[in-house]
């Protein structure tokens, strides 16, 4: 004989919720089906939602990784945290394959590491361990070039012709640029 499992939601216990129950449960002896009742109310003890929960560092990982790594973070035995590091890098290069053509690969998944660790774990790297500092800096800001045009109206590239021409001695190729210079 083939069960059937039914889940039966409810809020709060009130009449109107007791009625709908003993109604259901009528049916479902009726049916020989067994049933479980779960209050809605301890229903957030349960679920896990987005909301409460730690915010993602790097969302390219998942949340996977990242209670993987928080977990990294609770090992006390340094040599199973170690071996458990390695096992993430590996799984982190499993799902970024697009990284496996940057030039540093396997240092910049290790850098990812110790940022989704909030730079709280305590592993040998193979390359130099980042700071927050380091990553979060701003580079310094470009040196723009400061020129101040006589014609700015007529912008740069026609600067630059107007004095090749005031500096060309055969007389042809003057005028071609005073012609250049005038049709533009």
């Amino acid at each position: 004989m083939l069960h059937h499992y039914v889940t039966v939601l409810f809020f709060e216990q009130d009449a109107n919720n007791q009625q709908k129950l003993d109604i259901i449960q009528r049916f479902l002896r009726q049916y020989n089906t067994s049933y479980k009742k779960i209050n809605l109310a301890n229903l957030s003890a349960i679920m896990e939602y987005n909301t409460t929960r730690n915010h993602l560092a790097m969302r390219e990982y998942g949340r996977h990784i990242q209670k993987m790594i928080e977990h990294l973070l609770s090992i006390e035995d340094p040599e199973r945290r170690q071996r458990n590091a390695q096992a993430v890098i590996e799984l982190m290069g499993f799902l970024n394959p697009h990284l496996k053509n940057v030039e540093d690969f396997r240092h910049k998944l290790w850098d990812h590491l110790f940022l989704i660790s909030d730079f709280k774990l305590d592993v040998k790297s193979p390359y130099p361990i980042p700071t927050k500092e380091t990553l979060k800096a701003k580079p310094k800001p470009l040196p723009y070039p400061k020129r101040y045009p006589k014609f700015s109206h007529l912008g740069k590239n026609l600067e630059v012709v107007i004095n090749k021409a005031l500096k060309e001695d055969n007389p042809d190729k003057r005028l071609g640029f005073s012609n250049a210079i005038a049709y533009s």
